[in-house]
C-alpha cells in the first residue's frame, strides 16, 4: 500500500509539472516558428532586441539598460528599481531588428509582485499613421497582448488602440479577463493575428477575439515595465523594490 501511494504521488507530481511547464501550442499546425528568443546565456541578444527610448523618461520612470538582465537560467528580467531618487525600469523591443505581418506570437511570463508599476507584452507598427474607421488597419494598430497590474492580481488586460497619433481620434477595443491565480507562477500568453481578426489566448485557452481595429501593417514586439499611478502608488510600495517581471521566452510563428 505504501509503495502504491508513493507511485501515485510521483505520478501526480510529474503530471502537474508537465502541465505547468508545457508551452501552449500555436492554434494551428500550419504555423511554423520564424523567430524566437529563449533568453539563454547571461547577456541580452542585441541582434534581436533594441533598447527603446533608452535613458529617456517615460511616465514616472527612466528606461535603463540596468533594468534589463538575463539570470543565466533561461529568463529575461525586466526590473524596476530606484536610484538617485528616480525610478528606473526595463523597456525593450524588436524594433529595427524584426517585424512581421500576421502570425501567432506568445510569451511565457511570471508577473511582477509590487504595486506601482505594470508589465506588458505588446506590439506596435513600424510606423503609425492616422486612419480612422472604417479602415484603421492601414494606419497600424497598437496591440496589447497583455498588460498586468498587480493591484488587480487576477486581472489581465488585452486591447487594441489606433488612430491616436498625428491628430487622430483615439479608438480602442479591449477586454479585461478575470483569471484566478494569474499573479502566481508562469503563464503562456499569446495572440493570433490574421487579416480578419485578433484572437487572444492564456495558457492555451482563448480569452477574447475581435475583428475591430485589425492591423494590416508590419509590427514589432515590445516587453516593458512602466511606472505610473495606473499601476498604483509606487511611493507607498517602493520599499519593496527592486521587483521584476520574468520572461521565459518569446516565440513568433507564421503560416
Amino acid at each position: 500500500m505504501h509503495h502504491l501511494f508513493h507511485f501515485a504521488f510521483i505520478f501526480v507530481a510529474v503530471s502537474y509539472f508537465l502541465i505547468r511547464e508545457a508551452p501552449a501550442a500555436p492554434p494551428s499546425e500550419e504555423y511554423k516558428l520564424v523567430w524566437s528568443d529563449e533568453f539563454d546565456g547571461t547577456r541580452l541578444d542585441e541582434s534581436k532586441w533594441f533598447f527603446r527610448e533608452e535613458n529617456k523618461r517615460r511616465r514616472n520612470a527612466i528606461n535603463s539598460r540596468d533594468g534589463v538582465s538575463l539570470d543565466g537560467n533561461g529568463h529575461l528580467l525586466l526590473t524596476t528599481f530606484k536610484r538617485d531618487g528616480k525610478y528606473h525600469t526595463g523597456f525593450i523591443a524588436t524594433q529595427h531588428r524584426f517585424s512581421f505581418l500576421y502570425g501567432y506570437v506568445e510569451c511565457r511570463v511570471e508577473m511582477q509582485k509590487v504595486q506601482g508599476h505594470w508589465s506588458a507584452f505588446w506590439m506596435m507598427p513600424d510606423e503609425m499613421k492616422a486612419f480612422d474607421e472604417p479602415d484603421p488597419g492601414k494606419g497600424g494598430v497598437e496591440m496589447d497582448i497583455y498588460e498586468y497590474l498587480c493591484r488587480y492580481p487576477d486581472s489581465l488586460k488585452q486591447a487594441l488602440h489606433w488612430n491616436y497619433k498625428h491628430g487622430g481620434k483615439h479608438h480602442c477595443v479591449n477586454k479585461e479577463q478575470v483569471l484566478p491565480g494569474l499573479g502566481e507562477g508562469p503563464h503562456v500568453i499569446g495572440m493570433e493575428w490574421t487579416p480578419d481578426e485578433c484572437v487572444f489566448y492564456v495558457d492555451g485557452k482563448e480569452t477574447w477575439r475581435t475583428d475591430r481595429g485589425v492591423s494590416g501593417v508590419p509590427s514589432y514586439v515590445l516587453l516593458t515595465c512602466e511606472v505610473d499611478k495606473w499601476g498604483g502608488n509606487m511611493e507607498e510600495f517602493e520599499h519593496l523594490l527592486p521587483d521584476s517581471v520574468k520572461f521565459d521566452y518569446v516565440r513568433i510563428y507564421q503560416k
